[in-house]
């Protein structure tokens, strides 16, 4: 036999002619009781290969053929080792079989065999001696396992952990996993780099320490709902470092798994490092809530502050803040003049001047435009927000040099306290009302929110909803108030006044409305509604002989107005119809639209007069600029403001202003009417002064279209 197996090493491939044995004793035949045996193992996986005492072939299953690809009975006689031998294990199986039948000793172990192809297979091999009765060895059983799959396998095991490993060593992730029965965590290398965690073993103590305090709470709350079930997977952001200010954003990601008795039983999850995006969110948080020209905190920033505020007044009831809201006044008339660079310089510095006025804990911020914001939390009362307005009114006050200019500009300021009780809605309301009040009434100071304040300005919201609907579908009407000529005694013309029945809220005053026409830009559309039925209102007094042909249309237009080409075009329409006498169409101007853009208006005025129209300046003596214009611009007649008129019975000194007044009109060749009078002592006076044309509640009031023409009847009866 061990001839045998030395000599089986230089076959290449092996054949089963090669294995017969010249002279050897015939294959004695399996007894019954090991045939029966060996017909039961034939339906088994494993090879099953019996050899006698000459080391030849007496049986061998079908497994085996397929494992060596030999044909089983041509196998019968042959030797081992032509049919058994790999390169690897030369005579391994040849000396463990002799070994077998000389010593009667077993053997298992893996070797190589080759195939009937040549190739090669892995199998675990067992050797076992047969004995007979006498205790002899006279048979040799061995068992081959291939172990091809099974090492496969192995190796594509072997090979994904390399590769698994190669990835959490490479991975930008870190992974973890929490044996919750056990309490034992295994992290990955970079989850502990993540978490500034040493090498070795780390308890969940430990790992604990790693989070922020702040963050804990939240992923235990985040824990025990994925424990309960409401969540698919747990998610949290939280820090993890080494504590200080080395802190890592992290997302924790992470699934529980169940044991067999419904138990959680595992926790494993992955880490991953978001402090990059932390920080650009940061960068854009910052950015989207502050004033990129200021770098003061924006209104959404402001507005969250005082939302805070009022938080934290309910800790306390005696906790108290307030809410300021500046407007700067002259900033437009700047930025017009000096451009927008300078314009833009002069909000930053008024910036750093509000940021002055305030203490350190105090909010500034740029809530657009040129409108700012200040929130004082916490204060003691009222007397200390009168005294920070006060300080801002002052500061704002001093004059800027912004590139070698010199600037000025004044705040006004709306305030409202607060406290724990307040609605952040309406704080931010009360005192854009309060400022927005203020700088209607042309105050520098500050002004304190009140009920009735905001009572007005919910008025005039609900104006300014529904006043375009009102102009769209012709709902406004015209009143008309006499003028008369005091020495002939006769009405010599009419104001057209607008006026409004609001559905809901009844009359509403021109003072209302016609300013939020001309902030909604509807100014030229009231214009031109207002100028129709008045013209119809003036042919159909003309028709009926109530006025004379020399009686005077008055119509009030604004600067908006006149600066439209669609205006302009309707008031040389209006003046040609024909019936119009020339002239007879009188557009009344305040002095505030001689100063806008004078030398454009002084065109438009004197190509309107070409067409028959007539200029009158309202309220004459109110402005500082009205001297110095009367000779530039083709006005007619001056009308003297009521707040003369009144005082010319009680106060000499206005007397003599007001026959100044008529003295200068008749100089310029202009005739003169006196608003506002109301008594007979009113009319005598003003007549005793030169004026010989009035209008007021002394003649009539102001009256819709029918009635206007009744009075005007009576008033040229002289039943006035």
């Amino acid at each position: 036999m061990e001839e045998q197996a030395r000599s089986s090493h230089a076959v290449p491939t092996p054949t089963l002619d090669s294995g017969m044995v010249d002279g050897a004793p015939p294959v004695q035949p399996v007894p019954a009781d090991l045939r029966a045996l060996l017909s039961a193992l034939g339906a088994v996986t494993d090879s099953v290969e019996l050899f006698d005492r000459e080391g030849r072939y007496t049986h061998v299953n079908s497994a085996w053929s397929r494992l060596t690809g030999f044909c089983g009975e041509e196998s019968i006689g042959k030797m081992a080792p032509a049919l058994v031998q790999g390169p690897h294990h030369d005579a391994s199986l040849v000396a463990h079989i002799d070994a077998a039948i000389t010593k009667g000793e077993a053997w298992e172990g893996e070797l190589e065999g080759l195939n009937v192809e040549g190739g090669t297979y892995l199998c675990r091999a067992r050797v076992l001696p047969v004995f007979d009765d006498v205790g002899q060895v006279n048979r040799v059983l061995v068992v081959r396992t291939d172990l091809s799959e099974q090492r496969a396998a192995e190796r594509r095991i072997v090979e994904s952990d390399a590769r698994f490993q190669r990835a959490v060593f490479g991975a930008h992730d870190g992974l973890w996993e929490i044996d919750l029965a056990r309490k034992q965590l295994h992290l990955s290398p970079r989850c502990r780099e993540l978490a500034s965690l040493p090498e070795g073993e780390i308890d969940l103590e430990t790992a604990r320490a790693a989070i922020h305090p702040d963050d804990l709470e939240l992923l235990q709350a985040e824990f025990q709902r994925h424990l309960e079930g409401d969540t698919e997977h747990l998610v949290c952001e939280i820090r993890l470092g080494a504590g200080g200010d080395r802190w890592t954003w992290a997302l924790v990601r992470a699934k529980l798994s169940m044991g067999a008795d419904g138990r959680p039983e595992r926790l494993a999850g992955g880490i991953s490092d978001i402090q990059a995006r932390k920080e650009a969110e940061s960068r854009l948080m910052d950015a989207a809530s502050r004033d990129p020209l200021t770098n003061l905190p924006n209104r959404r920033y402001f507005v969250d502050e005082v939302r805070h505020a009022v938080e934290l007044a309910k800790t306390s009831s005696s906790r108290k803040f307030a809410v300021l809201f500046i407007d700067l006044r002259r900033f437009k008339q700047v930025n017009d003049q000096h451009g927008h660079s300078v314009g833009d310089e002069l909000l930053r510095s008024v910036g750093v001047q509000l940021l002055a006025a305030v203490r350190p804990a105090d909010t500034v911020a740029r809530l657009g435009g040129d409108e700012f914001g200040v929130l004082l939390e916490p204060i003691n009362g009222e007397a200390q927000m009168r005294a920070a307005a006060r300080r801002i009114e002052r500061t704002l006050s001093v004059p800027l040099e912004i590139d070698g200019r010199v600037v000025q500009v004044s705040g006004t300021v709306g305030a409202v306290m607060g406290d724990g009780s307040s609605r952040v809605d309406e704080l931010i309301r009360d005192a854009d009302v309060a400022m927005y009040t203020a700088r209607e009434d042309g105050r520098t100071g500050f002004l304190i929110a009140d009920p009735e304040m905001r009572n007005r300005i919910s008025r005039r919201s609900r104006l300014s909803v529904d006043l375009p609907a009102a102009i769209r579908h012709k709902q406004l009407r015209v009143a008309f108030q006499p003028i008369v000529d005091l020495d002939e005694g006769r009405v010599i013309g009419a104001e057209a006044l607008a006026r409004w029945r609001h559905p809901d809220l009844g009359e509403v005053s021109p003072v209302d409305f016609v300013g939020i026409a001309e902030e909604l830009g509807l100014g030229t559309d009231l214009g031109v509604c207002v100028l129709e039925e008045s013209v119809a209102w003036l042919m159909e007094a003309l028709r009926e002989g109530v006025v004379s042909e020399d009686f005077g249309l008055h119509v009030n237009a604004s600067a908006r107005q006149l600066h439209d080409p669609r205006f302009v075009e309707m008031l040389k329409a209006a003046a040609a119809i024909p019936g119009m006498r020339r002239h007879s169409l009188i557009i009344e101007i305040t002095e505030t639209v001689l100063v806008e853009r004078p030398d454009e208006i002084t065109r438009i005025m004197d190509r309107l007069v070409a067409a028959g129209v007539d200029f009158a300046l309202d309220d004459f003596g109110t402005g500082w600029s009205s001297l110095s214009h009367l000779r530039r611009f083709p006005v007619r007649c001056l009308k003297i403001d009521r707040s003369f008129t009144r005082a010319v019975t009680t106060e000499p000194s206005t007397a003599e202003i007001v026959r100044g007044l008529v003295s200068i009109a008749k100089a310029l060749g202009m005739s003169t009417v006196a608003e506002g009078v109301e008594t007979d002592e009113e009319a005598a006076a003003v007549r005793q002064l030169g004026c010989t044309r009035a209008q007021g509640f002394r003649f009539a009031r102001p009256q819709l279209a029918r009635e206007a023409l009744l009075t005007l009847r009576m008033l040229q009866q002289g039943l006035a």
